[in-house]
């Protein structure tokens, strides 16, 4: 996410922060497990909503950024339905 702003030093720190490295653990513990929706069904999450949408006379719902979201946060839309902010990555 920062790539673009800083040294490469810094930004190897940066992610041993958070992620941790061959020395220290991480910051952030990520723990998987199944959902309780049908697979292929939108799980809600802070920032987006579930948005239905037709594709060939069948409807389907997906999650895109809540623009009440992004307006409070100081973030702007995705120019496109391929791009995710920093923000949302790794949801």
């Amino acid at each position: 996410m920062h790539a673009g702003h800083v040294d490469v030093k810094t930004l190897r720190a940066m992610e041993a922060a958070i992620w941790g490295d061959s020395n220290t653990g991480g910051a952030v513990r990520i723990t998987v497990q199944r959902a309780e929706q049908s697979p292929g069904t939108p799980v809600p999450m802070p920032g987006k909503k579930i948005r239905k949408i037709e594709r060939n006379r069948k409807s389907t719902f997906v999650l895109r950024a809540d623009p009440d979201f992004l307006k409070t946060v100081g973030l702007i839309a995705p120019p496109n339905k391929k791009t995710t902010q920093g923000l949302f990555y790794i949801s």
